[in-house]
């Protein structure tokens, strides 16, 4: 988790179905996540809401908090707002192979 985030791989931080509360666990992740991240300057943060059986109607609204999050808290870890990619990125028709809840998707690219 997170160490070849540099190379591109991706972190899943998981929510509880219908919430957008970071987890004592995921705040855990995050933390082990953004420290891998300040050591890639040069790759740019890509956020993704994805669903697991979160669905809709409820899904976009639960996904913007998400998102907001997840890069609030990656901001407060001390990256700035020129690492991430573009504006976090809503797909609530993405689903995860056997995800029962969702979350957000984090990924770098060049």
């Amino acid at each position: 988790m997170g160490d070849r985030i540099c190379r591109g791989e991706a972190t899943q931080i998981y929510f509880a179905n219908q919430d957008d509360v970071l987890s004592p666990s995921a705040v855990q992740v995050l933390s082990v996540l953004s420290t891998s991240l300040l050591r890639c300057p040069r790759r740019k943060i890509l956020l993704l809401a994805v669903s697991g059986d979160d669905g809709a109607p409820a899904f976009t609204n639960v996904a913007e908090q998400r998102l907001y999050r997840v890069r609030s808290t990656l901001l407060e870890r001390g990256l700035s707002e020129d690492s991430f990619d573009a504006e976090p990125t809503l797909a609530p028709h993405v689903r995860l192979p056997k995800g029962p809840i969702g979350g957000v998707v984090v990924v770098t690219r060049r």
